[in-house]
């Protein structure tokens, strides 16, 4: 299953209220994870990020993503995907590019 990125894994679950953008469009400086910016200003990445992008589809996705955010759940899940190739990477930004 090679190619599977998290934006398409959270787009088959066919969020509302929802907008996903490449990061190498994005010009926040130094993104190396995937970025959630809540409309009320929250930010999560990583792991995080899209736990939180799993709360705009359905309840039953919504209530992984909760479980996914427990504080020593997400750690742990996020040192297990960095640990096979999930973690930080160097993107070039929109200006770079």
């Amino acid at each position: 299953m090679t190619g599977v990125t998290a934006p398409f894994l959270v787009e088959c679950t066919k969020p509302q209220d929802l907008a996903i953008h490449a990061a190498e469009g994005y010009t926040v400086a130094g993104l190396q994870r995937a970025l959630y910016m809540g409309p009320d200003g929250l930010k999560a990445s990583g792991l995080a990020a899209v736990a939180r992008g799993l709360e705009h589809s359905g309840p039953g996705w919504a209530y992984l993503g909760w479980l996914a955010q427990l504080p020593v759940l997400r750690q742990l899940l996020q040192l297990l995907l960095d640990g096979m190739g999930g973690g930080p990477r160097q993107l070039p930004t929109a200006k770079e590019t």
